[in-house]
């Protein structure tokens, strides 16, 4: 019967590469608060998925029969019942595996070839025996593969033997093992089923080279002269793959990168995209780059196949162009976006960070049963929150609104995720998709007719944020004004020119349309956002003028009550006037002096309940300035809903206008307690004037007779002061003598002192004069004499020193200093002087002497602690008199 084979499983793949997804910059764009994903192009393009199989036929056509049916068909089934296995692709390989003995965890299995033959050895018992043929290989990802061969006996014998059997008239044939197969294959069509098996070596080997011993082997068969040429061509290795499959097995099932080039295949990887899944989204955007549509029709003779590849082809030229368009170089601008995007790289890792953090403390809020826990979780999570909403890119500016390189990686992005809808619109037929293609065409001729480029609808009007220099280097060297005109300036071009090439685009240039929608959708999303964030700023200080005049409305009702107690007193005042007076003459009868009459009700109480009218009249102008501010923001809640830019934006708005409601609910009721007020204050004045007016009656009598006891009381009071004042002059008199005789004493005294000082000045000078003789003459005393003069000499020396001593008695200070008179008396000691003093005592740095006048002095001369004692005379020369120091003294020698 010959060899068949068919890769099970063949629309999925495991392992497939994951590459392409979202740029570096596209986790911060705008674009996407748009709301659109990349199933809307689907659903916007085709409608809906329903029968997508069929409408993808007459492009791709039906799926072939395969000589090696996939599961359910004929071939597998009768081997699922052979074996007694279920029909699937995991236990006919478990079965296998099984037969052969192969135990678990070695490498990977990539195909399995089941061969099925009949056994005539017992001709009373004929049997089918089934063998199986395990291929691994550590370096294989995927499905396996699953191959059954039916035999006859003979033949059987001859394959075991491991010879092929040979058609009548025919040579030899030639086997062939590729480099990056272990099996070996003796026909073209052997050779396409293991390219399918391993693509990703086979296409690796195509695009490195054509392997000799290819060309051999189809060179050796006939027909394959086509294959031959496509092999040494020119072309990519994914066309050569697909041409090859289709040239060598005719019959076979054409594949792409693991999956089948059918209806069926195509519908599901289209579907898989457009809800999300980046495999399918990647095999597309392969198909669609390697003209594989073409390589099929090439192949198959498909006509639609290779229009819908010249239309795709078209629309991605059309949609790059139109990105390159709207969008513009950096360095053009002298933009720096690294410093933008390491920030906002680090806050994603942040906000992911936060995430986890949030998913484990609600897990252990979630486990948690003790109330203070759960307490301290939920604070966590509220602060969580606040900072997500307080997480803006708004303080490093939208990347987008300049539509620079970000914005061309996020539009090729965004086109690359209509991937789906633009195969679903090329594969189908021109009758069949023009509902939902003539659908997108007009949705995107309203959009550009609605499109603005007033720069106005772009400009932000916020207030700059704190902090916000530091980062004014980051974007570039404009000012912050001339950043964000030049943003505006290119939002503005860009929609400029989107609204262009949307007047002249054609129903069929989907590339184009697909862009604009984009562009147009952010300009009109940004314009949105705009005017809801300052819908949300104007609504934000209208509920703060709100909440302060609710404060200013409490204020004034406290007041109100503060007033309203000092009314109750003023009342209860007033209603007791016959009391008080009454009081007040029982307070006067038990007493023959007179008393304090105090009025109940001055003149302050008037004049605060006329304070009181005023302000409750303010009051009642303040609630209704209130009543009126309330209906104001009602009026603007309800303008503003009406044009209301976002969802989030209507409901705030609903929410401003049932506060204003209830706020005016609260002024009215204001404005009416206002005026109770000021009819409570108007009937306290009428009733202060009545209480006044009666209290006057009745305290005449009172009055009269606490006058006259009063004025009696201050005839006495006034004799008793003139007493007083009699007697504080005579005192004062008797002081003023004492301190004039004290004064003429003291001045006697100090006459007499200084008359005294004087003398003994006078004395001092005199016994100085003598002093200095009987110095000289005992300095010239010989310090040595004859043994019969020595008594006669100390004799002389002894009176010498009495006399010099009873002279020096007679310097003595003054005793009290005058204070009276501005003459200050002298030092009795000079400079120069010489005296005889005693030695007191010894220091380190000298001696001190005892000196006239009750002074000592110090005797610095050098040596002198050892050349002097204690209670020794010596004759000393006063050499300085420092002010606030010890007399300085000399040694005097003799």
């Amino acid at each position: 019967m010959g060899r068949a084979s068919q890769a099970i499983g063949g629309s999925s793949a495991g392992g497939r590469r994951s590459v392409g997804g979202n740029s570096s910059g596209a986790a911060y764009f705008g674009l996407a608060a748009s709301g659109r994903g990349p199933s809307t192009y689907f659903s916007t393009l085709l409608g809906a998925s329903d029968g997508l199989d069929a409408l993808l036929q007459p492009a791709l056509g039906m799926v072939p029969e395969s000589r090696l049916a996939t599961s359910g068909s004929a071939p597998t089934s009768l081997l699922s019942q052979v074996l007694g296995v279920p029909d699937d692709l995991d236990s006919l390989v478990q079965a296998a595996m099984d037969g052969t003995n192969v135990g678990p965890g070695e490498d990977p299995v990539e195909s399995v070839l089941y061969t099925i033959r009949s056994d005539d050895s017992h001709s009373a018992e004929p049997q089918i025996v089934v063998e199986a043929e395990v291929v691994r290989d550590s370096a294989f990802e995927g499905l396996p593969s699953v191959q059954v061969r039916f035999v006859g006996n003979a033949e059987g014998v001859n394959a075991l033997a491991g010879e092929r059997p040979r058609l009548p008239g025919s040579g030899p044939t030639l086997g062939y093992r590729p480099a990056w197969t272990p099996v070996l294959v003796r026909t073209p069509a052997d050779l396409a089923e293991q390219m399918r098996v391993r693509w990703r070596e086979a296409v690796a080997e195509l695009q490195q080279g054509v392997d000799p011993r290819m060309e051999t082997f189809l060179a050796g068969v006939a027909g394959m002269e086509s294959a031959l040429a496509v092999l040494r061509s020119s072309q990519s290795s994914a066309s050569k793959f697909v041409l090859l499959q289709g040239l060598m097995d005719p019959d076979g099932v054409l594949q792409f990168e693991g999956l089948g080039l059918d209806a069926g295949t195509f519908a599901e990887q289209i579907r898989k995209a457009s809800e999300g899944d980046e495999d399918a989204l990647i095999w597309l955007a392969d198909v669609q780059r390697e003209e594989v549509l073409t390589s099929l029709a090439e192949v198959t003779g498909i006509d639609l196949a290779a229009e819908a590849d010249f239309r795709l082809s078209r629309w991605h030229q059309q949609a790059m162009a139109l990105i390159e368009g709207v969008t513009m170089s950096a360095d053009d601008a002298d933009f720096e976006f690294s410093m933008i995007r390491s920030l906002l790289t680090m806050r994603a890792d942040t906000q992911a960070r936060r995430e986890e953090l949030r998913a484990k403390i609600a897990e252990n809020q979630a486990s948690s049963s003790h109330e203070a826990v759960e307490s301290a979780f939920s604070s966590i999570l509220n602060r969580l929150d606040s900072d997500d909403s307080s997480d803006s890119s708004g303080g490093y500016g939208i990347l987008e609104d300049w539509f620079f390189e970000e914005t061309r990686n996020y539009l090729e992005i965004r086109f690359r995720q209509s991937l789906p809808g633009q195969f679903a619109t090329a594969l189908v037929s021109r009758s069949a998709d023009s509902d939902g293609h003539a659908a997108l065409v007009a949705e995107v001729r309203r959009m550009a007719r609605e499109a603005s480029v007033n720069p106005i609808d772009y400009a932000e009007q916020v207030e700059p944020a704190a902090g916000r220099g530091l980062l004014s280097g980051l974007y570039g060297r404009s000012s912050g004004s001339d950043r964000g005109a030049d943003r505006t300036k290119r939002i503005v071009q860009a929609v400029r020119y989107v609204v262009a090439e949307v007047d002249a685009v054609r129903d069929d240039d989907l590339g184009t349309l697909v862009v604009a929608q984009e562009v147009l959708a952010y300009a009109k999303w940004k314009r949105d956002e705009l005017r809801a964030a300052k819908q949300m700023q104007e609504a934000d200080r209208r509920k703060a003028a709100a909440v302060e005049r609710a404060k200013e409305a409490q204020r004034r009702s406290d007041a109100a009550l503060q007033r309203k107690e000092e009314e109750r007193t003023i009342r209860d005042a007033a209603g007791g006037v016959e009391r008080v007076v009454q009081q007040y003459a029982e307070a006067l009868s038990r007493t023959p002096r007179s008393i304090a009459i105090q009025d109940p009700l001055p003149e302050s109480s008037q004049s605060a309940a006329s304070a009181r009218v005023e302000r409750a009249t303010a009051r009642e102008a303040a609630a209704v300035d209130w009543l009126a501010a309330a209906k104001e923001r009602e009026a603007w809640a309800v303008e503003e809903a009406a044009v209301a830019a976002t969802p989030a934006v209507s409901a705030r708005l609903d929410a401003e206008r049932e506060a204003a409601v209830s706020e005016q609910t609260d002024a009215t009721a204001e404005v009416h307690a206002a005026r109770d007020e000021q009819r409570d204050a108007e009937a306290v004045l009428t009733l202060i004037a009545e209480a006044r007016s009666k209290f006057e009656d009745l305290i005449g009598p009172v009055r009269d007779e606490n006058r006259g006891r009063a004025e009696v009381e201050f005839q006495r009071q006034q004799q008793e002061r003139a007493r007083q004042e009699e007697e504080r002059r005579h005192r004062a008199e008797e002081f003023r003598n004492k301190q004039a005789a004290e004064r003429e004493r003291q001045d006697a005294a100090n006459r007499r002192q200084e008359e005294l000082n004087q003398r003994q000045q006078e004395r001092a000078a005199v016994a100085k004069d003598a002093l200095a003789r009987e110095l000289e003459h005992l300095l010239g005393l010989p310090s040595t004499a004859s043994v019969w003069r020595r008594k006669s000499l100390a004799a002389t020396r002894e009176a010498l020193e009495e006399t010099i001593s009873r002279l020096q008695a007679e310097i003595v200070g003054p005793l009290v200093p005058p204070r009276t008179r501005s003459k200050v008396w002298p030092n009795m000691l000079g400079k120069s002087e010489r005296y005889l003093g005693t030695v007191k005592k010894l220091t380190d740095y000298g001696a001190f002497v005892s000196l006239p006048a009750g002074t000592d002095g110090l005797l610095r001369a050098p040596g002198a602690s050892l050349s002097v004692t204690v209670g020794q005379r010596v004759i000393v020369e006063i050499t300085d008199l420092p002010y606030g120091k010890p007399i300085v003294l000399k040694l005097v020698s003799g």
